[in-house]
């Protein structure tokens, strides 16, 4: 059984609610380089990464369409044109939960 006190002290957790996304997929066929991390600010026109050709040459640059926080990003190095790189929470909130 929770005394009063421990009860209280599990009241005041606090969760994000994420309202609005914002998605990058590959423009091309390549290898990703992401220069982000999943948590991470970034602001609109930021370079998030780039896509190479197979022989390391640039191909294309992931740029944030939004200012927002990582809340997914791709790891893996190939990518398909189309596949997606990253999503971002545009718009959260914190809400409590008892």
């Amino acid at each position: 059984m929770l005394t009063r006190a421990s009860r209280a002290r599990h009241e005041t957790r606090v969760m994000t609610v994420i309202d609005s996304t914002a998605s990058m997929a590959a423009t091309i066929d390549g290898i990703w380089y992401p220069e982000v991390r999943v948590g991470d600010r970034v602001r609109v026109g930021q370079r998030m990464g780039r896509i190479t050709d197979v022989y390391g040459r640039m191909a294309a640059e992931i740029v944030a369409p939004a200012t927002s926080r990582v809340a997914y990003l791709t790891v893996t190095p190939p990518v398909r044109k189309g596949e997606s790189l990253a999503s971002l929470a545009v718009r959260e909130r914190r809400v409590r939960v008892p």
